[in-house]
């Protein structure tokens, strides 16, 4: 329960339900996930709630998006405006890891759904060194000083 009458944080086997804004003021969380929240947040642990439609992270090298509608009706116009956070988002993102590719197919999909589950979008690019390996015989290529690496 929180301080607040009426609201609850509790579980559910409804996905569709689990962070989005479709009861008249609880909070639902996956029915696994509450079994363990239960015991491991204190009584009076402060709740701040955070009304964030576009998220978008890395988790082990995978890009993730997670989209919520605003209401269970999605209109086109709704899907517009969600587009837009997800363009702006994306940009911010992309600014702050240039080694990450996207799959703009899995981002329209998520956006189509909207259905707040976190889904996997891209990943982060592997580099490999490229081989240096030279030829006496080319002329036009000069030496490189030798790198040493410490570990």
């Amino acid at each position: 329960m929180l301080s607040e009458k009426g609201y609850l944080i509790h579980g559910t086997n409804k996905r569709f339900g689990v962070g989005m804004p479709v009861s008249a003021g609880c909070f639902r969380m996956y029915n696994d996930d509450i079994s363990r929240f239960a015991y491991q947040v204190a009584k009076g642990t402060s709740v701040q709630v955070v009304r964030e439609p576009v998220k978008m992270g890395l988790s082990g090298g995978e890009v993730w998006l997670e989209v919520h509608r605003p209401h269970e009706d999605y209109s086109a116009q709704d899907r517009e405006r969600l587009w837009q956070a997800v363009l702006e988002r994306l940009e911010s993102f992309r600014q702050q890891h240039p080694d990450v590719e996207v799959q703009r197919q899995s981002i329209e999909l998520a956006v189509d759904q909207a259905d707040g589950i976190p889904t996997m979008v891209g990943e982060r690019l592997t580099r490999v060194a490229a081989d240096k390996t030279r030829g006496s015989d080319d002329p036009e290529q000069t030496e490189e000083p030798e790198q040493t690496l410490y570990f």
